[in-house]
């Protein structure tokens, strides 16, 4: 009986078992079964189950296996069954069982048996249901152990080469207990006025001075510090002013890493009124607007004229600021109409070009490959389609090697056909004295 070794709860398990032919005494493995093989019967029970979990070919209950080697659970209720390799390993299938038979609460042990196909042995199996897990390298699936390697972060810590310390890095020291009290003379003190520092030395005074201003460079302040703190007047050292407001500003001598102007950053509020004025009184000058820059643009707009200016200025002088918001004003609604129409039309267009697009890539998605073509026929050919429970390949074997094949054995009551290759037993035939067929058997 082959035995194998599983944790309780362990998944995507595969397991390959040898099938004997019961029609040889040579100990060969019988070759050529399917899940579809007539009468075979696939079961499983634990060690501490009353009853078992079959499944059939009879019931449909036995899938195919798609890549060797490669677990895929099988339909519910199913199990998963193929040959591995009838040249190299005659004998030898996979079996890919469900994960839940591998989790049976308490299980030691799960007994497995193949039978029911003529021709075959009964082939039986035992997977140990262990607590432990043989494939686990760290802590051997044992989950009270770390999952690290050892003195890792997260690991056990361990001794040294001479086993006398623990080699083993503490970055944060939290809690430390069973200490000796420090006091005494015999410990370094602060004496008066700090003379116990002189023995710091410089190179440790500098690394203070370094972590204070590393410190000091995220300060956050309090509110009011400064008002609390310093005189009024100026500030001897300006650097680094990045909050607060200043309201008088001497000289500027440079400034840098000014912000970036984003959009719409200048609004109306944020202009002085008697800049607005400025700036309509420059618009209404002829300098600045032709007397012919309102006809020309909104004739050619096709929407407006100057003659419909509600405050046209006479002569064919240019319009001032408040004749052109006048204007505006008038019109607001067909300028709306325009801009609502000149918004849509791109969102429209990219709306139906998105529309067409998806439904090409979904048909280009969908056509099949020539590989998946050529894959589904040699499925069709080798494992879907059964005659009297041979495959479409199997059966042009048969009938190759009974019309054109070698025979051996003729007049001895036993006649036994070779496939075309004139090495492979396709058809044994046993014949009584009248010629008359009474067993066939296909290897």
């Amino acid at each position: 009986m082959a035995k194998f070794q599983r944790k309780n709860g362990s998944t995507s398990n595969i397991i390959r078992v040898k099938i004997y032919d019961s029609t040889v005494t040579t100990g060969a493995g019988k070759t050529g079964l399917t899940s579809a093989s007539s009468g075979l019967v696939i079961s499983t029970i634990a060690d501490n189950e009353a009853t078992a979990t079959a499944y059939t070919s009879a019931g449909s209950t036995i899938e195919s296996i798609t890549t060797l080697g490669t677990f895929a659970a099988p339909t519910a209720t199913k199990v998963r069954f193929k040959e591995v390799d009838a040249t190299n390993h005659p004998g030898v299938y996979e079996i890919q069982i469900a994960d839940a038979r591998f989790a049976v609460s308490s299980a030691k042990a799960l007994l497995g048996t193949i039978s029911g196909v003529t021709g075959a042995a009964q082939c039986d199996f035992e997977i140990q249901l262990s607590a432990t897990d043989v494939d686990d390298g760290v802590r051997g699936g044992m989950t009270a152990l770390p999952n690290a390697a050892a003195n890792a972060n997260g690991g056990l810590p361990i001794l040294s080469s001479s086993g006398t310390t623990l080699a083993y890095t503490i970055s944060t020291l939290t809690t430390y207990t069973g200490n000796t009290v420090q006091t005494g003379d015999a410990y370094a003190r602060i004496g008066s006025a700090g003379a116990g520092l002189t023995a710091i030395g410089d190179t440790r005074i500098a690394n203070l001075d370094a972590a204070v201003s590393s410190r000091m460079a995220t300060y956050t302040q309090p509110t009011g510090f400064l008002a609390a703190t310093f005189p009024t007047g100026t500030i001897a050292n300006t650097t680094n002013i990045t909050a607060g407001t200043i309201t008088t500003v001497g000289t500027v001598i440079t400034l840098t890493n000014l912000p970036a102007i984003t959009a719409n950053w200048l609004t109306g509020t944020g202009v002085d009124a008697t800049a607005v004025t400025k700036i309509q009184l420059g618009l209404a000058t002829s300098v600045q607007i032709p007397a012919n820059f309102t006809a020309a643009l909104f004739a050619s707009a096709g929407v407006f004229s100057v003659g419909a200016l509600a405050n046209a200025p006479t002569g064919g002088s240019a319009p001032t600021a408040a004749d052109i918001r006048a204007e505006i004003d008038s019109n607001s609604t067909q300028l709306a109409a325009i801009v609502a129409a000149v918004d849509s039309v791109p969102a429209a267009v990219r709306v139906e070009l998105t529309t067409e697009l998806g439904r090409i890539d979904a048909a280009i998605t969908t056509r099949a490959t020539p590989a998946e073509v050529n894959d589904e026929v040699l499925d069709v050919l080798g494992i879907q389609t059964l005659i009297d429970g041979k495959t479409i390949v199997e059966s042009h074997q048969i009938i190759a090697a009974i019309a054109g094949g070698v025979v051996s054995g003729a007049g001895t009551g036993t006649e036994t056909f070779l496939g075309l290759d004139g090495l492979t037993d396709r058809v044994v035939v046993t014949v009584d004295e009248d010629g008359n067929r009474t067993e066939v058997t296909y290897p």
